[in-house]
């Protein structure tokens, strides 16, 4: 993953809008840490199971599964 600061900023302005405050900060410790350090199907499928538990609403899913397919880098 590329421009590391960016794709943070983005991320916290799609998550800024999560209807639950309280899960806000865990979801996005964890989104960027599985994209960063584990891999960008590993972030993909927990945004997947988020989505799924309804932590995360569909739209805003589908916001950040665009987000991360910007800025990882296909090898």
């Amino acid at each position: 993953m590329h421009r590391v600061d960016d794709f943070r900023y983005d991320l916290k302005q799609i998550l800024s809008n999560m209807p639950e405050e309280d899960h806000r900060h865990p979801v996005f410790a964890t989104i960027y840490s599985k994209a960063s350090n584990l891999g960008i199907n590993e972030a993909r499928n927990y945004i997947k199971d988020k989505t799924e538990e309804e932590i995360i609403p569909e739209e805003m899913s589908e916001g950040i599964l665009n987000l991360l397919y910007r800025y990882s880098r296909l090898r």
